[in-house]
């Protein structure tokens, strides 16, 4: 193959890709639901999977949002993140995906470049749970990119 055609570089996602976090996101999100005094949704997790904090909070609230102004709702929101943040600092190699570190080593050794991309705000900590923050030659995630404007 021409070298000019190889792949030089490969671009990951995190969550659901190399680890699965959803269930930790969801049991974070009943936490406070249920700090809260509300049962949460049964199917919770599977509804904030891949969706934004704010509405991952309505849905976790349901009904029960229009109690709370904005500012508390960004409060409660932060508060979730501090039950994930908890969570995740259990989290260890041994949860990585089936050849996902295998993965990553067989790009190293091709030379392939290795980036990390997540519009988690929380991937750096995964990632170093994970101890494979080091695989990665580039890492962008939510507190690295800038929001486009729309023109």
């Amino acid at each position: 193959m021409p070298s000019d055609l190889r792949l030089k570089a490969v671009i990951f996602d995190l969550d659901g890709v190399l680890v699965d976090t959803s269930s930790l996101h969801g049991r974070a999100w009943a936490e406070l639901a249920r700090s809260l005094g509300i049962e949460p949704p049964h199917d919770l997790e599977e509804r904030v999977r891949g969706i934004s904090r704010m509405a991952s909070l309505k849905i976790a609230l349901g009904a029960h949002i229009a109690r709370y102004s904005e500012a508390e709702l960004v409060e409660l929101a932060t508060r979730k993140n501090e039950h994930y943040l908890r969570l995740i600092s259990s989290i260890t190699p041994a949860d990585l995906f089936p050849g996902a570190i295998e993965l990553l080593n067989a790009h190293r050794s091709e030379g392939i470049k290795i980036v990390l991309g997540s519009a988690s705000k929380n991937a750096r900590p995964v990632l170093d749970n994970l101890r494979i923050a080091g695989c990665f030659d580039a890492i962008a995630d939510g507190f690295t990119y800038k929001q486009c404007a729309r023109r």
